[in-house]
């Protein structure tokens, strides 16, 4: 089904859209902190709320190592070791609508003031039930194209994924701090400082010799602002930031109708190899791209 005309325009018109400089300023540089307790430190402070939140995206590095080593969070091997089933599309993020998008914003942000109101932020720790699902799917290029290699349910370990991974498919794990710890503790962090509610997902992709084989995920935006935290190997990121798209968000990239041509966007407001020990912010509304880099 396509985009209906007006939204085709504008698919249209925000190829021509170029981000603000001082935008772009911000992006071309980065935040370097000692350890995760400064980089909350900067989230909080009146730089970030005022000249980044919602405005432009920024890396920022963690000096004193990444958070495997430093916070315990998520080896490797603990990845695929954990009791994974198989969750099909309902594992991933719903499809996008585009119907409508303001009033569903609206109805998320009156949804986050009404959570912090009655304190739901300091019950983070229900989450941690280990009785909640470890669903995990497997795209490949886009959220347009899932893998329906398993039954709904059947357990998938982690040989198996390993095996998808090679075959260029992306792991996706939605939800990962409803049944580790660690991710918990993190996700209530993220929580208190942000005063919103946070949700973590995990993406595992294989490595390949250069980032022009394999593309973890085409050029697609999101209502949500995101922090990208890496935790092993590198992945390239490319950003887009058309003005348009930051205030009233409309969704493009994750279904079939909606995708966005990269060789049009323009050049990226940012592109930059993720290494462990690196978290990057993107703004709700800004485009983004993963080729898959090294190791």
């Amino acid at each position: 089904m396509p985009l209906p005309p007006a939204l085709e325009a504008f698919r249209e018109r925000l190829y021509e859209d170029r981000p603000p400089k001082t935008a772009v300023q911000i992006a071309q540089t980065s935040v370097q902190t000692a350890d995760l307790d400064e980089l909350f430190e900067y989230l909080a402070s009146k730089t970030f709320r005022e000249q980044v939140f919602e405005q432009a995206p920024v890396l920022m590095h963690i000096n004193g190592g990444s958070l495997v080593e430093s916070q315990g969070l998520l080896s490797l091997s603990s990845i695929l070791a954990q009791p994974w089933r198989y969750s099909g599309e309902h594992g991933l993020a719903r499809r996008e609508s585009h119907e409508d998008s303001s009033h569903q914003y609206n109805k998320t942000s009156a949804t986050i003031t009404s959570a912090l109101q009655h304190g739901i932020l300091r019950k983070l720790e229900v989450l941690t039930d280990a009785s909640h699902s470890h669903g995990i799917s497997f795209v490949q290029g886009s959220f347009c194209k899932y893998h329906h290699a398993y039954k709904p349910g059947e357990a998938v370990g982690g040989e198996a994924i390993q095996r998808e991974l090679r075959q260029g498919y992306t792991a996706v794990a939605n939800s990962v701090q409803g049944w580790i710890p660690e991710v918990a503790t993190l996700t209530q962090r993220f929580s208190q400082v942000m005063e919103r509610i946070v949700n973590v997902n995990m993406y595992m992709s294989a490595p390949c010799a250069s980032p022009s084989l394999v593309t973890s995920m085409a050029p697609h935006n999101d209502r949500q602002c995101t922090f990208i935290v890496q935790l092993h190997g590198r992945k390239r990121w490319r950003l887009w930031l058309p003005p348009s798209l930051l205030l009233e968000v409309l969704v493009f990239g994750k279904n079939d109708e909606s995708l966005l041509d990269e060789s049009k966007l323009g050049p990226p407001i940012l592109e930059v190899d993720l290494e462990p020990s690196d978290v990057l912010y993107v703004p709700r509304g800004c485009i983004h791209a993963i080729p898959v880099w090294h190791g």
